[in-house]
C-alpha cells in the first residue's frame, strides 16, 4: 500500500493541473468570446462614467486590446462642448479611449451636417446595425437616415464606422444621395467632430501644408486625432456644391487614439506617409509647476507639436517634418525661445532654459494706504519679453485657455511675484472711474523690489450705476474661471455683471461670496441664447437651476426666431431679451435677417420684433461693426421702434479682451451702504435711462429736467439743451455730437484743460419744430492701450478701442399729442429671402 501512494498522489497533481490549464483555456475563451461582440448597457451601474458621461442605457460598447469606444443605440440630443444643440446620439460614436487607465473619452462623432443655403442642418440616424460578432480586432458599424428640406429635397445619408479594435483606429465613410426630384444647389457636407476638449493643434496651413488636415488632442491621459481625407473647398464653394437627382457625395475621417500623443503623432505622419525624425526639446528640471511646449514651423508659422507637460519631465520627444523650427517654452511667467533644424542623419535636438529671475512685491492701495481691488499690468520692453502669467491647465479643465495673460489682482495682503530679469513698463489701474499709476521697472536677479501702486477715484458719477451685462466663462467658450471673471471685473470698476454664457445659466454667487468680494459687485444669472446662423440674444435675469441640463437656459432648437422669443419668456416672463452683436458677421441677427442697411425699410420675413433691448456696443471698438449696428439702431427709431441700447464688453477673457469696455451707465440713485435693487436698475435698463460708455461719462438734459429714456412736451420753437462730458483725465474726449431723428444736428470740438475731468460743459438754445429724438454721442481719437489691451489690428482707427459714449434718446413731444411720432413710415416689409440683396457686414 505504501508504494503505491506516491503514485496514486502524482495521478491526483497531474489530473488537477490538467483541469487547472483547461479551466484557464475555458475562461480566456469565454472572456474573448466575450471581448468579441458588442455589449449592451442594461442599468445605470454598468456605464463607464469616465468613458463617458453621455452614455445611458443601452448603448453599445466596443472593446480590444488597442480600443474601448461607446456607440449611441437610442436616439437623444445631444449638447455641444460649447453648449449649442450638436444633433442625435443615435449612431454615433460618444466615447473613445485607449484600453488602459481612466482616460477621459467623452466625444462626440458622427452626426451628418447638412449646410444649404446659409443654414446648417444636423440628420438624424434612424437605423443602426451593430455585428453580432467580430474577427482580429475589426468590427464594421452601419448608421443610416433621411432628411427632407422645408422645400421638399430629400437625401438619404449612410455611415459606416469601421473599428479597429487593435489599433485604435476608426475608418469613417459617409455617404449622401439626392433621393428627391430637385438638386440640391449650395450644399456643404460633412461630420460632426466635437472632442469635448479645446486644447489642441494642426498644422495644417493653405499654402504649405494643405496635406496635413488633421488636429490632435491631448486629453486627460490620451491623445486624440481627427484626419480630414477629403478635398479642400474653395472659400466660397462648397463641397459637394450641386447634388443633382441620384448623384452621391462621399467624405471620409479616420479617428485615432493613444495612450501618448506623441506617438499619435507618429502614427498620423505614417497614415498620411509623411517622413517625420525623432525630435527632442530639452527643459530646465527647475522649472516648478506644469508648463507648455509650442513648435511652430517658422516658414508658415503652423503649429506641429503643442503639449502640455508635467513639472518632473525634463525632455519631451515627438517626431517632426524636415524643416526648421521654433521653439517656445510657457514656464509661466517666463517665455523663452530657441530654433531647431531637423535635418535626416542627425541628432535633432534643442535645449530652452530658463532665464534668471527676480522678486517682486507689489501692494495696490488708494492713497490714503488703504488696499483697494484693481489690476497690475505688465508688459515687457524690448528685448525683455512680456510676462505670461499662469493660466488654467486646459487639459484638466478641458476648454479653452487665456494664450495671453500678463495682469494680476493683488490681494490686500500684497502680492508676491517672481518675473524675469528686465524692463518693464507697468501699469496700476481700477477701471475708467480712477486714476492710473504707470512706470518703468526694471527687474534684477538679487535686487528683491517692494512696489506700492496708488490708484484714487477721480470721477464721481452720482445717480448712476455701471453694469456689463454679456460676458463668457469656462462654462461655455470663455477662457476664465468664476473667480478670475469676478475679479477683472472688480478690477475694471464694474458694480452690476450678468452672467451670460452660451445657452447654459452659470451661478457667480458662491465664487463671489467665497471671495469676499459681495461689497464691490453684484451678479445675476442669465444666458445667451445661441443659434448658429440665426441669432445670439441674452435673456435675464434667469433663476439657476441645477438639476436641469443647461441649468435654467431654454433649448436652443428652432425653425423661427419667434419660438425661442416665447420659449424664453416662458422660463421668466419679467425677464430683459437683448439682442447682440446685430451686425457681426453670421452671429449677427440683423445680418442673418437681412435688414436693410440704409433704412431699414426691409427684412426677411421670420425676423421677429419682439425682443426689448440692442447691444449697440459689443465691445470697445465703436468704429467697427458696431457703427452699422448704431445706424440701424437710429433707423428703427426713425420707424417708431425704440430698444433701448446697451454697452457690454462680451468678454471672454481678461488680458485683451477685458470686461466692462463696453459698458452701461444705468440711471439709479441710492443712498451710500444702501443694497442695489437689481430689479430696479434693470427696470431703468428697459425703459432706457442709460448710456453706453467705454469710459466718457455723459449728461444730457433738456429744459434742465428731462433726460434719456423720457418724453417731454414742448411747444414748437427753441428748445434748451445741457450737455456734460466728464471723464478721468487720462481719457481724452475730441467730439461731442447731437443726433436728431438719426442725423447729426450739432457737432461740438472738445477743447479741453489738458488732464482735466470735466471735458465740456455747455448750454445750447436749438429750434424744434416737429416730434424729435435727440441722442448725445461722444468720442475720443486717442486709443485706450494699454490700459485695453487690444491694439488696432490694422493700425487704422477703425479698428482701435476708443473713448466713446452714446445716449439713449430724449424723445420730444412738438405736436403735444403725448407721444413721440417718427419721421418714416412705422412699416417695416417683410420679404422672402430669395428676393433680398442683403451684405453680410463683418465683425
Amino acid at each position: 500500500m505504501r508504494s503505491l501512494l506516491p503514485r496514486r498522489q502524482s495521478s491526483l497533481k497531474r489530473a488537477k493541473f490538467f483541469l487547472f490549464i483547461w479551466l484557464i483555456i475555458f475562461t480566456f475563451s469565454s472572456l474573448l468570446a466575450q471581448e468579441n461582440k458588442p455589449i449592451t448597457l442594461t442599468s445605470s451601474q454598468e456605464l463607464p462614467k469616465r468613458l463617458s458621461r453621455l452614455a445611458e442605457p443601452g448603448d453599445v460598447l466596443l472593446a480590444g486590446p488597442g480600443l474601448k469606444v461607446i456607440f449611441g443605440g437610442n436616439s437623444r440630443p445631444i449638447m455641444t462642448h460649447a453648449n449649442y444643440a450638436g444633433g442625435d446620439a443615435k449612431g454615433t460614436i460618444i466615447g473613445i479611449a485607449p484600453p488602459e487607465g481612466e482616460a477621459d473619452g467623452q466625444v462626440h462623432v458622427g452626426t451628418p451636417v447638412l449646410r444649404s443655403q446659409s443654414q446648417t442642418r444636423y440628420v438624424n440616424y434612424s437605423e443602426v446595425k451593430f455585428p453580432s460578432k467580430w474577427e482580429q480586432g475589426q468590427a464594421v458599424i452601419q448608421a443610416s437616415g433621411a432628411f427632407a428640406s422645408a422645400d421638399g429635397k430629400k437625401l438619404s445619408v449612410k455611415t459606416t464606422y469601421a473599428v479597429n479594435l487593435n489599433a485604435g483606429r476608426v475608418d469613417i465613410t459617409s455617404t449622401i444621395t439626392n433621393t428627391g426630384q430637385e438638386s440640391w444647389s449650395d450644399l456643404s457636407y460633412s461630420l460632426l467632430f466635437d472632442p469635448f476638449h479645446s486644447y489642441s493643434f494642426t498644422p495644417f496651413h493653405q499654402v504649405y501644408h494643405r496635406s496635413l488636415n488633421f488636429r490632435l488632442y491631448q486629453k486627460r491621459r490620451h491623445g486624440l486625432a481627427w484626419i480630414n481625407l477629403n478635398p479642400l473647398p474653395q472659400a466660397s464653394t462648397p463641397l459637394p456644391g450641386r447634388l443633382a437627382p441620384g448623384d452621391s457625395f462621399k467624405v471620409n475621417y479616420i479617428l485615432l487614439t493613444d495612450a501618448k500623443p506623441s506617438r499619435l503623432l507618429e502614427k498620423i505622419y505614417e497614415l498620411l506617409k509623411v517622413t517625420a525624425f525623432p525630435a527632442r526639446i530639452l527643459l530646465p528640471t527647475e522649472a516648478p509647476g506644469w508648463k507648455e511646449i509650442v513648435v511652430s514651423q517658422v516658414l508658415s508659422g503652423a503649429t506641429f507639436f503643442r503639449a502640455i507637460i508635467e513639472s518632473s519631465e525634463g525632455a519631451v520627444d515627438f517626431p517632426l517634418p524636415e524643416g526648421v523650427y521654433r521653439v517656445t517654452g510657457h514656464f509661466y511667467p517666463a517665455v523663452v525661445e530657441t530654433y531647431l533644424a531637423i535635418e535626416k542623419g542627425r541628432e535633432n535636438q534643442a535645449r530652452l532654459r530658463l532665464p534668471l529671475m527676480g522678486r517682486l512685491s507689489l501692494r495696490l492701495q488708494d492713497s490714503q494706504g488703504k488696499p483697494v481691488p484693481g489690476k497690475i499690468t505688465f508688459i515687457g520692453l524690448q528685448p525683455t519679453r512680456t510676462p505670461y502669467f499662469r493660466p488654467e491647465n486646459p487639459v484638466e479643465t478641458s476648454r479653452s485657455f487665456e494664450t495671453f495673460k500678463n495682469s494680476c489682482f493683488p490681494p490686500p495682503e500684497g502680492l508676491e511675484l517672481e518675473l524675469p530679469v528686465g524692463t518693464y513698463f507697468v501699469s496700476a489701474s481700477r477701471g475708467p472711474e480712477y486714476s492710473l499709476d504707470q512706470r518703468v521697472v526694471e527687474i534684477i536677479a538679487d535686487s528683491p523690489q517692494e512696489l506700492g501702486f496708488v490708484v484714487d477715484r477721480v470721477v464721481e458719477k452720482p445717480g448712476l450705476i455701471s453694469l456689463d451685462p454679456h460676458m463668457h466663462t469656462i462654462f461655455s467658450d470663455g477662457t476664465v474661471d468664476i473667480a478670475a471673471r469676478l475679479q477683472s471685473l472688480v478690477a475694471e470698476g464694474v458694480e452690476v455683471a450678468i452672467a451670460t454664457d452660451h445657452n447654459i445659466v452659470t451661478d457667480y454667487s458662491p465664487v463671489l461670496k467665497r471671495l469676499g468680494l459681495e461689497k464691490e459687485l453684484i451678479v445675476a444669472s442669465g444666458t445667451e441664447v445661441t443659434m448658429p446662423d440665426m441669432i445670439h440674444f441674452n435673456v435675464y435675469p434667469l433663476p439657476y437651476k441645477e438639476t436641469e441640463q443647461r441649468k435654467g437656459a431654454i433649448e436652443p432648437v428652432a425653425e423661427v426666431v419667434s419660438s425661442l422669443f416665447t420659449a424664453s419668456r416662458a422660463k421668466s416672463s419679467q425677464a430683459l431679451l437683448q439682442v447682440n452683436h446685430p451686425r457681426a458677421g453670421t452671429l449677427g441677427y440683423f445680418n442673418n435677417y437681412q435688414l436693410d442697411l440704409l433704412s431699414a425699410s426691409t427684412v426677411k420675413e421670420t425676423f421677429d420684433f419682439g425682443f426689448d433691448i440692442l447691444e449697440v456696443m459689443n465691445g470697445a471698438a465703436p468704429l467697427s461693426s458696431n457703427a452699422i449696428a448704431m445706424q440701424d439702431w437710429l433707423h428703427l427709431i426713425n420707424r417708431g421702434r425704440f430698444y433701448p441700447l446697451v454697452g457690454s464688453s462680451d468678454s471672454h477673457t481678461i488680458d485683451g479682451g477685458e470686461p466692462g469696455y463696453s459698458r452701461t451707465y444705468v440711471l439709479y440713485d441710492r443712498k451710500e451702504q444702501e443694497a442695489v435693487d437689481l430689479k430696479a436698475v434693470l427696470q431703468a435698463v428697459r425703459q432706457g435711462k442709460s448710456f453706453a460708455s467705454t469710459g466718457p461719462l455723459v449728461d444730457l438734459r433738456v429744459n434742465d429736467n428731462f433726460t434719456y429714456g423720457d418724453l417731454v412736451a414742448v411747444k414748437p420753437g427753441p428748445v434748451s439743451f445741457k450737455i456734460k462730458v466728464w471723464a478721468a483725465p487720462w481719457v481724452e474726449v475730441d467730439e461731442v455730437r447731437l443726433i436728431f431723428n438719426g442725423h447729426y444736428r450739432l457737432i461740438f470740438p472738445v477743447k479741453e484743460k489738458s488732464r482735466s475731468v470735466v471735458k465740456m460743459e455747455e448750454l445750447v438754445t436749438i429750434q424744434v419744430s416737429e416730434d424729435t429724438a435727440v441722442v448725445a454721442e461722444v468720442i475720443g481719437k486717442k486709443s485706450l492701450y494699454p490700459l485695453l489691451q487690444q491694439p488696432s489690428d490694422s493700425g487704422q482707427l477703425r479698428d482701435a478701442v476708443l473713448p466713446y459714449a452714446v445716449t439713449n434718446p430724449i424723445f420730444i413731444d412738438a405736436n403735444g399729442d403725448g407721444q413721440y411720432n417718427p419721421p418714416w413710415p412705422k412699416t417695416i416689409e417683410e420679404v422672402k429671402a430669395s428676393t433680398l440683396r442683403g451684405r453680410i457686414i463683418s465683425r
